[in-house]
């Protein structure tokens, strides 16, 4: 979920009143898919107890499925919570009461109309009383539920809902965030132990990746891959990694000494939401410090993730704006890559100061389309 402005304020302290706002850009996302948030697949099947829930979402309705093996059955429908409708035995439901770019959890109950004390008699212990009558109540006696999300209209016009042909190709795709720094080098700001002063030191540095934005380069301070393989039901790989990270130590343009310390994993996490062999969902959550500056701030971002088999996707979630952050796409198979986010950070907002939070640090990670 994403990062609340209460534990900012209590985790990421001792930074600096003021700072210029950063810039950002961000490439290969289609027009009026900047701000769209992550969506489960826009059909689900499910079943349980003798019942069949099926859902397929548009941009303007849902459409509901509901069947059971006695033809008999009350069949009740909700929506997160909400009654919908009803059938007997099995129906097609259409709801038109929902929102774009939002997920809704359908249940399907079978209710039984007997009266409380015909309950009791035939040993029906956890029912659930629906609507107490004089001459009886309804007792649910099983129930299935399924989630679905409700496309963007845009989306669908602009991509269709149906897979390209070239869909069923595609076994394994790449996710991968990563976080760099662009220049060679960036002033220390004295964030780090008083046992690294040297008094011959004239200036202490934090070592970069001296690079641009890069699927595959040979540094970054953090990356985490994440890999759908389609052919096993869409099951997710999530793989974390932390460079090392160096304070360069300096009498003028003489380097005194060449410190390493290495951040661990630990905060670095892949949470799976969903799988499927057309569409998988997770949610990757980091706040790795530097381990020379256990004061400042950490490169942090908690996001949602939708990857579809067909190469449709959508990222959202909130980052701190520091150092670079660059999302790519890719197809396994193929070895393409493709761009979906790149954010150019401001390095003043992983720096301790006197109080304060710098405005703009926290910001929106945003992105939809197809790579």
């Amino acid at each position: 979920m994403l990062r609340k402005w209460g534990e900012i304020l209590n985790k990421k302290i001792l930074m600096l009143a003021t700072a210029s706002i950063l810039g950002s850009v961000i490439v290969g996302v289609p027009a009026g898919f900047e701000a769209r948030a992550a969506i489960l697949p826009t059909t689900a099947t499910t079943s349980s107890n003798g019942l069949t829930l099926g859902l397929t979402a548009f941009a303007d309705h849902v459409e509901i499925d509901a069947d059971s093996v006695d033809p008999n059955a009350i069949l009740e429908i909700s929506k997160d919570g909400t009654f919908v409708d009803s059938v007997i035995g099995s129906g097609h439901v259409i709801d038109k009461d929902v929102t774009q770019g939002q997920n809704f959890t359908y249940t399907l109950e079978v209710s039984s109309i007997a009266t409380k004390a015909e309950a009791i008699d035939a040993g029906i212990n956890a029912t659930v009383v629906k609507d107490s009558k004089v001459l009886g109540s309804y007792v649910n006696f099983s129930m299935a539920a399924a989630t679905v999300g409700v496309p963007y209209a845009d989306f669908v016009n602009a991509f269709g809902v149906a897979q390209p042909a070239s869909a069923a190709t595609v076994d394994k795709t790449r996710f991968r965030y990563q976080t760099f720094i662009p220049t060679a080098t960036t002033p220390s700001k004295m964030c780090f132990p008083v046992y690294y002063i040297d008094p011959r030191a004239t200036a202490y540095l934090f070592k970069g990746d001296n690079r641009s934005f890069d699927h595959s380069p040979a540094t970054s301070k953090t990356r985490h891959d994440v890999i759908a393989d389609w052919n096993s039901g869409g099951n997710l790989t999530g793989t974390p990694g932390v460079g090392w990270s160096h304070l360069l130590v300096y009498s003028n343009s003489t380097l005194l000494s060449d410190n390493t310390l290495r951040a661990t994993t630990d905060n670095m996490s892949m949470t799976v939401s969903y799988e499927s062999s057309t569409a998988s969902a997770f949610h990757l959550h980091n706040d790795t410090q530097n381990p020379f500056c256990g004061l400042s701030n950490g490169i942090f971002y908690d996001i949602d993730v939708v990857l579809h088999r067909n190469g449709t996707y959508s990222v959202s979630g909130v980052a701190l704006n520091a150092p670079n952050h660059e999302i790519w796409l890719q197809d396994v198979g193929t070895g393409v890559w493709s761009p979906v986010m790149f954010k150019t950070g401001n390095m003043d907002c992983l720096t301790p100061g006197l109080s304060g939070i710098i405005p703009g640090c926290n910001v929106t990670v945003a992105s939809s389309g197809v790579f």
